[in-house]
């Protein structure tokens, strides 16, 4: 039993015809049926003039062209419609973070998750951005009843860093006095 799909002894001759003519294989698919790879077949053994190999690359150039303007137009299409989606979702949460306790609870919750320490029974953060630990003590006074007591500064120096001056600097920024002394690395 014969592969595939049969086509008539006429089709094969059109289609090697308008090939020696130097059409493109997608013009003649167009044009007759039968896929290109049916096609590549029927005219693989045809030599083409450079005329004709030059109208190919033509040909095949505008239609990369046309084909590239459309799958950037369809893209950006597509872009445009993810973004509105996602505008549309955002003014929906947006709307919601009218409450300041709340949009605090929040922005301390993804400040915790980026820079807070991960390990059981502790509840502390690191960084050394003046603005990041100001902002968290500020966070975590406005939207948690924490006694502030227990609150503890640990800093971290290298050899060549004056200790004294750290401590007056972090001290005087968080309004805590209570010190857990740090180590200095001698690699730094």
């Amino acid at each position: 039993m014969p592969r595939g799909k049969h086509y008539p002894e006429e089709m094969r001759e059109e289609a090697r015809r308008l090939r020696r003519e130097g059409w493109t294989l997608g013009e003649i698919s167009k044009k007759l049926g039968p896929p290109k790879n049916t096609l590549t077949l029927w005219v693989r053994d045809i030599d083409l003039t450079p005329e004709q190999r030059q109208r190919i690359k033509d040909h095949e150039r505008k239609t990369l062209s046309k084909n590239q303007r459309l799958g950037a137009a369809y893209h950006r299409e597509a872009r445009l419609k993810r973004i509105a989606a996602e505008q549309a979702k955002a003014e929906v949460f947006l709307s919601t973070l009218d409450d300041v306790h709340r949009t605090n609870h929040i922005a301390a919750a993804m400040l915790y998750l980026g820079e807070g320490a991960k390990a059981e029974g502790a509840f502390s953060l690191g960084n050394s951005n003046p603005q990041i630990i100001g902002y968290w003590m500020y966070l975590l006074r406005t939207s948690f009843e924490i006694d502030e007591a227990k609150f503890r500064l640990q800093i971290l120096s290298r050899f060549d860093q004056d200790d004294a001056e750290l401590e007056r600097f972090w001290m005087e920024l968080t309004g805590v006095t209570s010190l857990i002394k740090g180590h200095k690395d001698p690699r730094t």
